[in-house]
């Protein structure tokens, strides 16, 4: 029960006065109760705690990694559910660039072992890759959208994600046919089909 949980975690006072609780025990709490929140599909709840712990995340003294690391995912999938596709595509780019020398620093040396961690490592960077691209190919038409298209189609790694064919297409400015348009559709989450009323 995620729900479950983020609401008891919510309850702990880590504001209060009477007690001295460090900034980074308050983000580490924060950040889990937005992922908590996450996981049960309420991106409300999660952006509320995402918004308080980026006000401690966001102080130069701040230096935990795996915070910083968890919280930048937190804001990208609640970017995408509330369908700001360009600030997702950001937020899901910069992810796709953790390497190696970062997931040891965030896990401890003990990562450095861990069989295949090359491989993990790939897998998870070419996920966050190709949530960018989708989150891009939605965007709103604009100059920030073209960037951002630019940036991925250049980016050599595109060419393994299985939007490629779309990406090229619509930063080509190419004719997208039905077939394509139905591939892609097939990739999009409810949210990411939803139609506005606009």
């Amino acid at each position: 029960d995620w729900k479950g949980a983020a609401n008891i975690l919510s309850q702990i006072p880590l504001s209060s006065s009477q007690r001295n609780i460090s900034d980074e025990y308050k983000a580490k709490m924060y950040v889990r109760i937005a992922m908590l929140y996450l996981e049960d599909d309420d991106e409300v709840s999660a952006e509320t705690f995402v918004g308080r712990s980026h006000v401690i995340i966001g102080n130069p003294e701040f230096t935990n990694l795996e915070v910083k690391f968890q919280h930048q995912a937190c804001r990208a999938r609640i970017y995408d559910a509330k369908r700001k596709f360009q600030d997702a595509a950001r937020h899901y780019y910069e992810l796709s660039q953790v390497g190696k020398a970062t997931i040891i620093a965030i896990m401890g040396d003990a990562a450095a072992t861990t069989p295949n961690l090359d491989e993990v490592i790939e897998q998870q960077n070419l996920d966050a890759l190709s949530k960018a691209t989708i989150c891009a190919i939605l965007a709103p038409a604009g100059p920030e959208r073209s960037r951002t298209l630019a940036m991925l189609y250049k980016d050599e790694r595109t060419l393994r994600i299985e939007t490629f064919t779309m990406l090229q297409k619509i930063y080509m400015e190419r004719v997208v046919r039905a077939p394509e348009i139905q591939k892609f559709e097939e990739v999009l989450k409810p949210h990411q089909k939803a139609g506005t009323a606009e």
